[in-house]
């Protein structure tokens, strides 16, 4: 067994085994290329395409989706901040509505 496909116990749990995708053996002529598949690549492509679908995106990663510290993640979200009320302060109260709006949604977002 490849030494990848046990290094969490999200990927240790899957119900069939990870299959790992070849190398890339050529250039590539993307819009957009992002380095690593864990949440930030992700959800960088994920945004990206919802605003610009036809943007041409790679994800390179090296070795799988969530290979590093994504992968092992026991957290959890929550759409708040320490110190919120103090950080949107000097906002129109627009923006402020924007920002708790942006913030407030994301674990419905994200989960």
């Amino acid at each position: 067994m490849p030494a990848w496909r046990t290094i969490s116990l999200w990927m240790d749990q899957l119900d069939e085994p990870l299959l790992a995708r070849p190398s890339l053996e050529q250039d590539l002529d993307v819009d957009v290329a992002i380095i690593g598949a864990g949440y930030t690549g992700l959800w960088t492509a994920y945004y990206l395409k919802r605003q610009a679908p036809d943007l041409n995106i790679a994800i390179v990663e090296a070795q799988t989706a969530g290979f590093g510290a994504s992968g092992r993640n026991g957290g959890w979200l929550m759409g708040n901040v320490l110190g919120e009320d103090r950080l949107l302060a000097d906002l129109s109260p627009e923006q402020r509505r924007a920002s708790f709006d942006l913030l407030h949604g994301m674990p419905d977002d994200v989960g």
